[in-house]
């Protein structure tokens, strides 16, 4: 945005911008926060928005399977609230010839356009399927809170009384609100534990935090004898979610597991055992490569990080490179690490990481620390995740 705003004309930053409207280029998709206010605001910077808005209205008609027609639909809708010289006529007109799917995920931007008669338009295309889609419901209303601020809540009360469907879909939001009661103290079935987890089922309820300690350490005895490829990741993601409860150089062999899965979960349930052989066997991998991040964290000593930094200097992936940077999170998270320790690492972690979600930790952690260089703070205060480009609002 700062190259836009720098040189609004450049015309392969024109072409660069149509390119990044029409194919989602976020790393995860669904965690990551969507792009149409930033890309919105990237159009709105040139110095030719009607011309860019025509190219976008184009390729939302002619659409093929790479086009990001959501995306796409909310960018122009966000256009038309904020140039006045745009029209949006067309575009619901665009809404009604879309397929069914396209039509869900365009929602959200059609009630940020026309407000409530969207939304009970919306309602009523969600009613027969509200078990199935019913998680888009809350993203609705907040585009209807978007769009009309504060008189918003007063509408929806008024529209929920007289409106069945809106007012299902409202019940089943709340719903999924209400906590579900709990299970830890009911009886538990021990042999019928075993046999779901020796069948290849997933025993129900919350059984791992009901099991004695002896219980569980007997399954786990039967399962790391039962455990070979086949069923290595079936097995492994049992021991998840607390402290394994046997030796645990026994897993290691699963660190070199050709299943990449395998390999990673037994990296994972490793790093959370404080044990003098799981820290030697992560110092020895991060000679080679980045799997002893992972290791150590209930492993950390003050001078790991100069040992983590290298790797971070030119990931050979976008994915190795979203791994490493979630591994040196969660190791900072756990651990009370110098700040003359890990700054190096976090702004090569914001450098080459390519998830906007872990760019925003990094940074939050470097704000946190006081340890922002001028030159990061100017940038982000044109990131593409909204939480990024807070840190730096001016209070």
């Amino acid at each position: 945005m700062k190259l836009l705003l720098q040189a609004p004309g450049r015309h392969d930053l024109r072409n660069h911008l149509i390119g990044a409207c029409r194919s989602n280029l976020a790393f995860d998709r669904q965690c990551e926060s969507e792009r149409s206010a930033y890309l919105a605001r990237l159009v709105a910077a040139t110095d030719s928005p009607a011309t860019i808005f025509a190219a976008l209205e184009a390729a939302l008609t002619s659409a093929d399977e790479a086009t990001d027609v959501p995306q796409i639909f909310t960018v122009l809708v966000r256009l038309v609230r904020t140039l006045p010289q745009l029209e949006g006529g067309a575009l619901r007109e665009a809404f009604a010839g879309l397929s069914d799917e396209d039509r869900l995920d365009c929602m959200e931007g059609l009630i940020l356009l026309e407000g409530a008669a969207a939304l009970l338009d919306c309602a009523e295309l969600l009613a027969s399927r509200l078990k199935s889609e019913g998680w888009r419901g809350q993203g609705m209303l907040d585009a209807l809170v978007e769009r009309d601020g504060a008189n918003s809540e007063q509408t929806l009360r008024g529209l929920r009384a007289n409106h069945q469907q809106l007012d299902e879909l409202m019940a089943s939001i709340e719903d999924v609100g209400q906590p579900e009661p709990s299970a830890d103290d009911e009886a538990y079935d021990l042999a019928a534990i075993r046999s779901d987890i020796f069948g290849g089922r997933r025993p129900p309820g919350a059984w791992r935090r009901k099991l004695s300690q002896a219980d569980w350490s007997s399954l786990t005895a039967e399962m790391l004898e039962r455990i070979d490829e086949n069923n290595a990741v079936q097995f492994l993601l049992h021991f998840r979610g607390r402290p394994f409860p046997d030796d645990p150089t026994r897993l290691f062999k699963w660190l070199d597991s050709p299943v990449p899965r395998a390999s990673g979960v037994t990296a994972g349930i490793l790093g959370r055992v404080p044990h003098p052989r799981v820290r030697q066997e992560a110092l020895q991998r991060l000679e080679v490569g980045d799997q002893g991040v992972r290791l150590l964290l209930a492993n950390y000593r003050p001078g790991d990080f100069a040992k983590i930094e290298p790797l971070l200097h030119k990931p050979p992936s976008e994915e190795r490179a979203h791994d490493l940077g979630l591994a040196v999170l969660a190791l900072l998270d756990k651990n009370d690490v110098p700040t003359d320790e890990c700054r190096t690492t976090l702004l090569n972690v914001y450098e080459h990481t390519p998830c906007s979600l872990c760019r925003n930790s990094a940074v939050t952690t470097l704000v946190g620390r006081r340890a922002v260089p001028a030159w990061m703070a100017d940038e982000c205060r044109y990131d593409a995740d909204p939480d990024t480009v807070r840190l730096f609002l001016n209070p």
